[in-house]
Parts: structure tokens; sequence; C-alpha cells
């Protein structure tokens, strides 16, 4: 009887540690993905924005938006430091344009994208608030960054 006790001990500590570690290893390399994705977006976001309005206007480092949305959507957001609508309007920065010449960009650097993607980023949202200009930009490397985009296409539409 203690066999079979001793038995169904090692069986739920076995699949303990197997799930203590397969999610440490999950998680870490999402962590990683994540990471790589943010830097190349990064790259380019910073690139044209130091074109459009310099960096010195700029915070230095994006947030990924919400994992609300799903494991492997990479979105990022990113603030610039204009503390007006006029301001934004002196340096002539339009939604349409900026999302053409960050792509540009992603184009020169030969940035790779999800296949049924028709370009590399998507700026997904765009609003002035008190004191900052915020965008989120999203990198359509995978089919959750595209899923997602479409989404919120539809949600625009409805």
């Amino acid at each position: 009887m203690s066999l079979i006790w001793i038995i169904i001990i090692a069986v739920i500590i076995v699949g303990v540690l197997y799930e203590v570690v397969h999610r440490f290893l999950i998680r870490r390399a999402t962590l990683i993905v994540r990471q790589r994705a943010q830097k190349i977006t990064d790259a380019v976001v910073f690139k044209v924005l130091d074109e459009e309005v310099g960096l010195d206007y700029c915070d230095q480092s994006s947030k990924l938006v919400s994992d609300i949305w799903g494991k492997g959507v990479f979105s990022f957001e990113y603030n610039v430091n204009l503390s007006s609508e006029k301001q934004l309007r002196e340096k002539i920065i339009s939604r349409d344009g900026l999302e053409q010449r960050i792509n540009e960009v992603a184009h020169e650097r030969a940035v790779e994208y999800y296949s049924q993607a028709q370009q590399a980023f998507k700026i997904t949202d765009w609003w002035q608030g008190k004191k900052q200009f915020h965008m989120d930009v999203t990198y359509l490397i995978n089919e959750a960054s595209y899923e997602y985009v479409h989404d919120l296409r539809k949600l625009q539409e409805s």
C-alpha cells in the first residue's frame, strides 16, 4: 500500500515540476521574441521620429501596449512630447504619412514581416494627450499581430 502512495506522490511531483519548467521556458521564449520585435520596431520608428520631430521631443523607449490582446501581439506605444496640436501641425506629421515613412525605412532595412500583410508596420492608435502625443505601432511579424490589426479595423468600421 505504501508503494502505491509513493508512486502517486512521485507522479504528482513530476507533473508539477514539468508544468513549472514548461511555463518558465515558454515565458522566457516569449520574452526573447518580444524583445527582438521591440528592438526592430524601435530602430525603425525612432529613425523616422528623429527625421520628423527630432528625438529631443521623444521618449527614448517604447512600451508594450498590452498583453490582453494575446501573446504574440507586438504593438508598442511611443510618446512625443509636443504639448499642443499646434506644435504637431507645425511639424506637419500625419498618421498616413508617418506610417508610410516607417514602412519605407522598414523596406530599406529589409525588415521581415508576416506573409499575408502588405507592410511591416501599422499605426494602430494615434491620439493627443495633455502634454504628449501618443501613437501605437504594431509590428506585423506574425499571425497574432496581423489578426489584431484586422480586428481593430473591424471595430473601427462598426
